[in-house]
């Protein structure tokens, strides 16, 4: 098995012209267009709520959201919630610190939580190759030069 897809405008390596359109479009089409429609579950308490919208403001805005990104971004902010909890919790009580239950719980929202930050690109490295990818898209289209050598429509 190899390694994990990129979204195209991440992805390096050669790739014909069709390929990279294909793939943008059926990327656009998951994402749900310009404006994903992205609801919060009704499930979430009033703090994992608020968690849960500044992270979908915070993708939306970047363009990384898609329609389908609701329910990673509710694991994102029941695990960021809980972990907050646990620690704030440990904070009050000495003695929680060390129950063994207390420990594998946060050790297990961590492990949430990091897992979603990747699902998101949350993560610094992963907001970088995104920022590297927009920065080589917006380059390749203001060129001239290079908009017509990538033109052979004509």
């Amino acid at each position: 098995m190899g390694r994990p897809a990129k979204a195209i405008g991440a992805a390096d390596g050669a790739r014909t012209k069709e390929e990279i359109e294909t793939r943008k479009q059926t990327e656009e089409k998951l994402k749900g267009g310009d404006k994903p429609k992205i609801t919060c579950p009704g499930y979430l308490t009033p703090s994992q709520k608020k968690i849960f919208n500044k992270i979908k403001k915070l993708l939306v805005d970047a363009g990384a959201a898609g329609s389908c990104d609701g329910w990673v971004i509710a694991f994102c902010a029941v695990a960021i919630d809980r972990v907050a909890e646990i620690d704030a919790d440990a904070n009050r009580t000495i003695v929680r610190r060390t129950d063994k239950d207390i420990v594998a719980a946060r050790s297990k929202y961590m492990a949430d939580f990091y897992r979603c930050c990747n699902e998101l690109c949350l993560s610094p490295q992963a907001r970088a190759k995104l920022g590297v990818a927009a920065a080589k898209a917006k380059a390749q289209e203001k060129d001239p030069l290079l908009a017509i050598l990538q033109d052979d429509d004509g």
